[in-house]
């Protein structure tokens, strides 16, 4: 927040304009980006938000237990006492480097069947101070009628799961013989919710009568897509459809999988189809590894709209706005408005590849199995 409000009182003096800054981040940051989006401390510095592949907005992504964590961590650091004062003057004594060598002595063992681990996660604050970021949780935020009037122009890969096949190693393989892994944190913890059954169920979808094996890896990955990233990005879209009528949001799906797709091939991933996690950001910037492509080459082509689009957005708030029709031929609409007693949600949204494309539900029938567990177990959550 100290950056944006340096940006603010600032950046006038280096040509730019203070009424019209936008932020914007991948993965952490675009997490970072979108809680900034919901705190109204953090809105009066900025006019929109671009949140590429993460979304902070359902318990997945917030701190758990984070008090007996931080004692944890201490105990581990060699303190024998019971005093919170005497955990925060232990941790505070240990390098930033030591901490993060060792963060995971802090985490539970139900965290370590998780897909993706983040051990230190965003809390909501217990008051709102002048620089407070998040004194709500982000559901309660966006189901706040009428609140929020910002442009957002936000979404992901189609490979996102990529990410979480690589930091799993061999161990998703196991998945097939324990389907209760395949349950996320998302799904809550009623207690008509048998974790065996559903697993069974999202495996049953996925998978078939198929093994889970290097045969079905690219089923894994959509899996895994949406258990971290894919369907909380789309339950953000629901409820800004049902509950920010004023608020655009403009929501993508990038799919292209070119030679500047290093991610993938770093993680030694590049037989999995889809566009993998942090992909989209070399199509965005010029990192001196990238290789030398001519200017007529696809990749360039991906990387000239996703710059045309980000550009108009920052400058208007509409991403297609004075984007040539050779680059983009259609008009990026935005995610249609719906009543906030409705059942049925659409995610219109632009396919961001050589030709994008205005498309309808992404994936379909896996929208509607998450959102189907959603209304079964969560009943009131969407």
């Amino acid at each position: 927040m100290l950056a944006l409000r340096w940006v603010q009182e600032n950046i006038a003096q280096f040509g730019g304009n203070p009424d019209n800054v936008t932020l914007f981040g991948e993965s952490a940051g675009s997490m970072s980006a979108y809680l900034h989006y919901l705190s109204p401390n953090s809105r009066k510095y900025m006019h929109r938000v671009i949140c590429q592949s993460g979304v902070a907005v359902t318990d997945s992504f917030f701190q758990v237990e984070p008090e007996e964590k931080a004692r944890k961590l201490a105990r581990f650091f060699g303190y024998t006492g019971d005093d919170d004062q005497g955990v925060l003057e232990t941790l505070q004594k240990v390098s930033a480097k030591e901490l993060a060598v060792h963060q995971n002595e802090a985490i539970s063992e139900a965290e370590k069947q998780l897909a993706l681990i983040f051990i230190f996660r965003p809390v909501v604050e217990r008051q709102q101070t002048d620089d407070s970021i998040i004194t709500q949780h982000p559901r309660d935020i966006l189901k706040a009628y009428d609140t929020l009037r910002m442009p957002l122009l936000e979404g992901c890969n189609d490979g996102e799961g990529i990410l979480a096949l690589r930091t799993l190693g061999k161990k998703w393989k196991s998945f097939g013989k324990a389907p209760e892994r395949f349950v996320p944190v998302l799904l809550g913890r009623s207690p008509d919710l048998d974790r065996g059954v559903v697993g069974r169920e999202i495996k049953q979808f996925y998978f078939g009568e198929r093994p889970v094996n290097e045969q079905t890896i690219d089923k894994m990955c959509d899996l895994l897509s949406d258990n971290t990233f894919i369907t909380n990005s789309v339950t953000s879209a629901e409820w800004l459809a049902k509950y920010q009528p004023n608020a655009p949001h403009f929501h993508y799906r990038f799919t292209y999988d070119g030679r500047y797709s290093v991610l993938k091939r770093l993680f030694q991933l590049s037989h999995v189809k889809g566009a993998c996690h942090g992909d989209d950001t070399m199509y965005m910037f010029n990192p001196c590894f990238l290789p030398k492509l001519p200017p007529s080459s696809d990749e360039c082509r991906v990387r000239d709209i996703f710059i045309a689009l980000w550009t108009s957005f920052a400058k208007h708030g509409d991403p297609t706005g004075d984007v040539p029709s050779n680059l983009v031929p259609v008009r990026w609409e935005p995610v249609p408005k719906i009543a906030r007693d409705s059942d049925d949600f659409q995610l219109d949204c632009l396919e961001i590849n050589t030709a994008p494309r205005m498309m309808r539900n992404p994936g379909a029938g896996r929208i509607q199995l998450w959102r189907g567990l959603l209304k079964k177990y969560r009943a009131d959550f969407l």
